[in-house]
């Protein structure tokens, strides 16, 4: 449960990171890949966590008694970092296609300042 309180704060404090009330859409859009890289990332460790502790409580050869607790714990994380990764992705695509849409933006104009349209 602690690694999921903590997985959550990072995926709310990368959201917050930016203070400007009126970000421009070259920031939002960078803010948004750097989002859903953290949640993509993130869902994969809990993931890889979840899938070990599962596996561990499947293959428990001595003291079978834990084995149901693990199971189940092993089951949630892994489903937690499913979820993260199946939003964080989109959220990566989505957020690298508009920085380069706006990148593009700032490079056609000639002072190197991108207006908002």
């Amino acid at each position: 449960m602690k690694l999921l309180a903590l997985t959550l704060a990072l995926a709310i404090a990368s959201t917050a990171a930016a203070d400007d009330e009126n970000p421009t859409p070259l920031e939002a859009a960078h803010s948004l890949t750097v989002t859903g890289k953290t949640m993509t990332g993130a869902g994969t460790l809990l993931a890889a966590v979840g899938g070990a502790l599962l596996l561990s409580g499947v293959f428990r050869p001595y003291d079978s008694s834990a084995a149901p607790g693990l199971v189940l714990s092993g089951a949630l994380v892994s489903i937690v970092g499913d979820v993260l990764v199946i939003a964080g992705a989109p959220m990566w695509g989505v957020g690298a296609r508009r920085e380069k849409r706006e990148r593009a933006k700032i490079a056609i104009l000639p002072t190197g300042i991108a207006g908002r349209f």
